[in-house]
């Protein structure tokens, strides 16, 4: 079958999760990927457990569908080969540029050549250090500072979340630049920062802070706007509920035998339930109690109530929905049995996702690859011209029925990279126009959600709201819906309706399950799907189970189907045909799991929570000032610390190779750090090529002097002319940058509002708004959301 990507050669150079899956997407999406090692092999081909194959099980996960070219630097045959790959690839993906070999930087001197290097903190301005573990960047980015309880130290989330964020930001940027590529002939590079991609995902934390200069403390699994919305014990487990309108909080009430709670009561709408959280709380926590998660959850789900169950990655990757959705499985290895790796995250119609061969051994691809370049070489090639496209998507229409998080935020990047979003609402609105805090007469997380979009307002189940609705869908490129299953065919905008009316049509669906598998048609919500997916096991440990703090699953969804949208786009602008795009939300949490799954696939999936990517030392520790975040990736950035901090190994001993938390290493760092200010830490430790980081609040990553260097806070104005902070965009593409165009629209505003691109905050600027007059002042709770509306919420999920 063919692959959307199938037409491209990849380069894939440099060390790091984030780097590796991404190349990784591009080999499932059909690109042949090259894998430039150095003469010893990737650091991840020794990392324990090894297969039987004598692989590092990471590795198999890592570079399943690549190809391996080993690389001498001293021989000049070699650099010669990269010479000639420099001139051929279609995408080189790398890091900093001394981790690659030089000749590779041949690439980056072509006319239509894409290169996308992915670092830490960007290449430009320099950057103040340059290496960063997952853990460092979580607590960098903010992350930490989200995550967990009220009464905890900040947590790192137990997924790679900021390397699997920026390995989708990746391949986001590099899929629009070949977008631009394929209409002008230009090619461009992205210098793409993890900090930049992670920070993106802050936005229901920021507006209070943009406001009052005060973010919201952490909140454990609770919402920031809804409430019952918590995990709660059960017979033989935890489960997530989660209600976020008032009628599944009636329902709720009929449950618990307390109707005096609902309709009528001073709980009846959400602004008064805020305030009883923990009365509410201990309500849900006595009914559940006394069932087993199962039985809990069927009987919610059958009053259409959000519940899920809180696994272990164990659990979750033996359950039978991972089954029937492929996300994990075992392929043919190298001595005749089979080893496990992710499984292809694109759910394409016409060009899904393939993986049908296992991580290479080293250098094992050379033959054929020599046997290639003169194929290579021989492609005719775009004549590169004079751009005709002032944005990477400037000729994409995109109509979105996006409600709450999920769908928009796949309309919000695609606009940030020009396309035309039209925002399809009901009369009443997205509901998230009703979150709290507002700004004016504005939610303001709408804006951070929906930026530059355009909005039509249709009542889709009446005929002149669906004809209107339908000649918009007629002229479009893409269709994003998180409506849930089922739910756009009984208002006449399924695909086999639209797919006659226009072929070309890519129609992408989000959801949280997916549209297949046992769980297809759940009702699933954000932390719900945390739950489901081994995300909060992992975070909480052994603990109480944690949620991310950020809305991770709203986000990671969408930005998925982003990188899907895109990939079907190249294949229709060499074959003319639309598909569907199937983007799970659970799908893609359990994929940034993957770097604990060669444990998890033999245990009970639970991790120690505040392990820094796989080794110890590694993790939070107490400085004189703050916290620090160390990470520790090889052997060497292990022997480099333990000579730091001053650590002796017992007589004929190893410098401490153990992973297990408490180790002799581990406690000689966490001593040292303890006396020492995080700056110095970060220094010292930067300084011997060990990552490390602040561990930042809210107000430090916003007013952080790299912020305002990469342009990631930007000033625009609201509807009444007010001042309104935006996130900026990570995608700094050369030729084609992400911009943040406009705040985002009122109600049937048919237009993206006027004006010039939002302009970017200055060094040393407050990112606090000053307060509007007290009228208009944010609540302290979130307002009940319209009790009818012609779109309503089934799937995805705020």
């Amino acid at each position: 079958m063919a692959g959307a990507l199938d037409d491209l050669v990849v380069v894939e150079s440099g060390p790091g999760w984030a780097i590796a899956m991404c190349g990784r997407l591009l080999a499932e999406l059909g690109a042949t990927v090259i894998k430039i090692e150095p003469p010893e092999g990737d650091p991840l081909r020794r990392d324990p457990p090894l297969h039987a194959d004598g692989i590092g099980q990471r590795f198999h996960i890592a570079a399943a569908g690549k190809r391996s070219l080993a690389i001498d630097p001293g021989s000049a045959s070699d650099r010669a080969r990269v010479r000639r790959l420099a001139g051929v690839a279609d995408i080189v993906l790398t890091g900093h540029p001394e981790d690659a070999p030089r000749d590779l930087e041949g690439a980056a001197h072509r006319d239509d050549a894409i290169v996308c290097r992915l670092t830490p903190l960007g290449l430009e301005p320099a950057p103040p250090w340059g290496a960063g573990t997952d853990g460092v960047m979580q607590g960098v980015a903010g992350i930490m500072a989200t995550t967990g309880f009220a009464d905890d130290e900040p947590r790192r989330a137990g997924s790679n979340l900021a390397d699997g964020v920026a390995a989708l930001y990746a391949a986001i940027g590099i899929l629009a630049a070949l977008h631009h590529r394929d209409a002008t002939g230009a090619g461009q590079s992205l210098d793409l920062a993890v900090r930049d991609c992670v920070m993106t995902y802050l936005l229901l934390w920021l507006p209070r802070y943009f406001m009052t200069g005060k973010a919201p403390e952490r909140q454990g699994n609770r919402h920031l706007s809804s409430v019952p919305w918590n995990s709660y014990p059960t017979r033989d487990g935890w489960i997530m509920v989660c209600t976020s309108t008032d009628d599944q909080w009636y329902r709720m009430c009929e449950l618990l035998e307390r109707p005096d709670l609902g309709r009528g009561s001073r709980f009846e709408l959400l602004t008064g339930r805020m305030p009883e959280a923990d009365f509410i709380d201990r309500l849900v926590a006595r009914w559940t109690r006394d069932r087993t998660a199962a039985e809990a959850i069927e009987i919610l789900e059958e009053r259409g109530i959000p519940a899920g169950a809180i696994r272990t990655l164990g659990e979750v990757l033996r359950n039978p929905h991972s089954a029937a959705r492929r996300v994990a499985i075992e392929i043919p290895d190298h001595e005749g049995g089979s080893v496990l790796t992710a499984g292809p995250l694109a759910k394409m119609s016409l060009t899904p996702g393939t993986i049908d061969r296992c991580a290479p051994r080293l250098d094992q691809d050379r033959s054929d690859i020599d046997a290639l370049l003169p194929q290579w070489e021989s492609r005719g090639r775009a004549r590169p011209q004079e751009p005709t496209l002032a944005s990477a998507l400037g000729d994409v229409t995109v109509v979105e029925s996006g409600v709450f998080g999920a769908g928009p935020f796949a309309g919000k990047l695609l606009a940030e990279l020009g396309a035309r979003v039209v925002k399809l609402e009901s009369p009443t609105g997205d509901g998230m126009r009703h979150y709290q805090p507002r700004y004016g007469a504005t939610s303001y997380p709408f804006h951070l959600y929906n930026a530059g979009k355009a909005s039509l307002a249709a009542d889709l189940k009446s005929d002149s709201g669906r004809d209107e609705a339908l000649r918009a869908l007629e002229r479009a490129d893409v269709y994003i819906e998180n409506l849930g299953p089922g739910v756009v065919d009984r208002l006449g905008l399924g695909h086999a309706a639209l797919q006659a009316r226009n072929p070309g049509l890519v129609y992408c669906s989000v959801s949280g399950y997916g549209r297949s598998g046992p769980y297809a048609g759940r009702r699933a919500y954000d932390t719900v799907i945390q739950g489901e997916s081994g995300i909060m096991s992992l975070t909480g440990g052994t603990g109480r189970p944690t949620k991310i703090g950020v809305s991770a699953a709203d986000l990671l969804g969408p930005t998925f189907a982003c990188v899907a949208i895109l990939a079907a786009l190249h294949y229709r602008s060499r074959h003319g045909a639309g598909q569907v795009v199937d983007a799970s939300m659970f799908d893609v949490c359990v994929w940034t799991t993957q770097t604990m799954w060669p444990e998890a696939a033999s245990g009970d999936g639970s991790a120690a929570p505040d392990r820094s990517d796989l080794r110890r030392p590694g993790g939070t520790y107490p400085a004189a000032d703050g916290a620090v975040s160390i990470g520790v990736e090889t052997d060497a950035q292990r022997r480099d610390l333990a000579a730091l901090v001053g650590f002796e190994p017992a007589a004929g001993q190893p410098a401490d190779p153990s992973i297990e938390p408490g180790s002799r290493l581990d406690r000689a760092a966490a001593a040292w750090t303890r006396s020492r200010p995080v700056a110095t830490v970060v220094r010292l430790c930067q300084g011997v090529g060990v990552p490390a980081g602040r561990v930042c609040s809210i107000a430090e990553v916003m007013t952080d002097p790299r912020t305002a260097e990469r342009e990631m806070l930007v000033r625009t104005r609201d509807a009444d002319g007010q001042p309104l902070i935006l996130t900026g965009s990570p995608f700094k593409l050369s030729r084609t940058p992400g911009r943040i165009a406009a705040r985002g629209p009122l109600l049937d505003e048919r237009k993206p509002a006027a004006g010039r691109p939002a302009a970017a905050l200055a060094a040393g600027e407050s990112p606090v708004i000053a307060p509007l007059p007290p009228a208009a002042a944010p609540a302290e709770s979130a307002q009940p959301r319209p009790r009818t509306a012609s779109m309503t919420l089934a799937g995805g999920g705020a």
